[in-house]
């Protein structure tokens, strides 16, 4: 079963089986979610190709943060569905720049 995307202009990156979107509560500037298309309770319910190319997907989005913001350094988490997480109705990679003070 595919996810319901409800604002596809927030999507600034993608690839078959995943796509990118900024926070809408954002920790730090730059903070991301990289989500499977697909509805999975965790990342581990994904096949082989498609766990490979959500993988992929964070590290060009990882590339894109470090080109466009500059942070000293990434913090990357895994969010399973249904781990108190009101973000993101689906399982997920956060993406969280962080920077020097």
């Amino acid at each position: 079963m595919q996810i319901q995307i409800l604002n596809k202009d927030k999507i600034f990156m993608e690839n078959q089986f995943t796509f990118a979107v900024y926070a809408d509560l954002p920790k730090s500037k730059g903070h991301c979610l990289v989500v499977p298309k697909k509805k999975v309770s965790s990342i581990f319910n994904l096949d082989s190709t498609e766990y490979l190319s959500l993988f992929h997907l964070v590290k060009e989005v990882k590339n894109l943060l470090s080109s466009r913001f500059k942070p000293s350094i990434f913090r990357i988490i895994m969010n399973n569905k249904g781990d108190n997480i009101k973000i993101c109705d689906n399982a997920h990679i956060s993406i969280i720049p962080k920077y020097k003070k």
